[in-house]
């Protein structure tokens, strides 16, 4: 229902082509497909493990475009919910991150990394619980960061440091790294894009999902803003995260 609600709408990128082949061969991806329009969720073991909305032209892209996506020919924006891992550990663990208890803290900020590291760790938290021992969640790292990081070390020294970093900086949640439970946190993510998706398709506004952020018109940005707070509150998921502009 909701690829046939997607396929109404023309997407695209407001960049000359000649301008977004230039960067596809400079970073060696692949050609954006536009017809790749139709998402499919993913499960893993069971239909609770997993899930997550793939296969998006916009996702498989150098994230440097999505500023210039259009829908209709209209200029989007990108809403994400920060810190939406973390935040989905700690509430497995029965706790609340201090940033939610009124403390101004970013949970991905690492003091002696700065803001550079940033994007990586939010990709880098899944996988140190969806993998189940340290040398495998070394090498999928190194993977991201060869690819979407190139500017970052991707030495094992380097990579272990972050690792050490972020266990110091969230001591409570350290036992569930490589704990195997990445499709559970998946799935948690998966149902609250499914609300999201659904609530805002019911409005009659397309939305493109990149997993825990979406893409829309910017003159549904407010509609998106209040449907991805009322998903966690419809789902019964405590401690909603901040929802940030991209």
């Amino acid at each position: 229902s909701f690829n046939d609600f997607l396929g109404e709408f023309n997407l695209g990128l407001s960049l000359p082509v000649e301008e977004v082949r230039q960067i596809i061969l400079d970073r060696k991806t692949n050609p954006i497909d536009y017809s790749r329009t139709r998402v499919r969720r993913k499960f893993k073991y069971d239909l609770s493990s997993g899930g997550r909305f793939y296969n998006g032209w916009w996702q498989e892209m150098p994230k440097d475009f999505r500023p210039y996506i259009i829908i209709d020919g209209e200029p989007c924006s990108e809403l994400d919910y920060s810190g939406q891992h973390l935040l989905l550990l700690y509430g497995l663990e029965g706790d609340e991150y201090r940033w939610l208890k009124g403390l101004n803290d970013d949970p991905y900020y690492l003091e002696d990394y700065g803001e550079d590291v940033r994007s990586l760790l939010k990709i880098a938290v899944l996988i140190l619980v969806n993998e189940t021992n340290e040398d495998r969640a070394i090498r999928a790292i190194r993977q991201k960061i060869n690819y979407e990081f190139s500017y970052l070390d991707s030495t094992d020294d380097y990579i272990k440091s972050l690792i050490e970093a972020l266990k110091d900086k969230h001591p409570e949640i350290k036992d569930q790294l490589f704990s195997g439970k990445g499709g559970e946190l998946q799935y948690q993510d998966s149902q609250i894009a499914e609300y999201v998706l659904k609530d805002m398709q019911a409005r009659g506004q397309p939305v493109l999902p990149v997993h825990d952020s979406f893409i829309v018109q910017d003159k549904y940005l407010a509609h998106l803003y209040s449907s991805m707070k009322e998903a966690y509150r419809m789902l019964g998921v405590d401690s909603i995260p901040e929802v940030k502009i991209k």
